[in-house]
C-alpha cells in the first residue's frame, strides 16, 4: 500500500513541474490526503527524497495561536506551530531550522536552508 501511494505522491509531484533539486514551500494539509495508514514523516521523507540533497524543502512554522499579548514568549526551539501536523512534525526534524519571527516563522531543511 505504502508503496502505491508514494508512486502516486511522486508522480503528483512531476505533475506540478517540481524537480529534484528545487527549493519549494509547501503549505499542505495532511487530513486531505485522507489515506489510512500514511504518517505525516512518510509524507515529508518522500518529499526530502524527491528533491534530494540538491533540493530543498520549507514549510511555514505559524506560531500566533501561541504567541501573544498574554504569553509574548518564543522560543525558537520549542514553541509549537499551529498550522497542522505536518509543519509541526517537520519542525521537530533532525536537521530542519527554523527562522526567528516570533508568530510567521518558517522551517527549512536542505542546500538552501542557510540562505533563506
Amino acid at each position: 500500500m505504502n508503496h502505491q501511494v508514494k508512486r502516486l505522491f511522486v508522480q503528483h509531484l512531476e505533475e506540478l513541474g517540481l524537480m529534484p533539486g528545487d527549493t519549494v514551500l509547501v503549505h499542505a494539509s495532511f487530513s486531505s490526503l485522507k489515506t489510512d495508514g500514511i504518517s505525516p514523516q512518510d509524507v515529508l521523507e518522500w518529499f526530502l527524497a524527491y528533491l534530494g540533497e540538491e533540493g530543498t524543502i520549507c514549510m511555514p512554522a505559524l506560531s500566533y495561536k501561541y504567541v501573544n499579548k498574554l504569553n509574548p514568549c518564543f522560543d525558537q526551539r520549542l514553541t509549537r506551530s499551529c498550522v497542522g501536523i505536518l509543519p509541526e512534525t517537520f519542525r521537530l526534524m533532525p536537521g530542519v531550522r527554523r527562522s526567528l519571527h516570533p508568530t510567521h516563522s518558517v522551517c527549512a531543511k536542505g542546500k538552501h536552508t542557510a540562505n533563506l
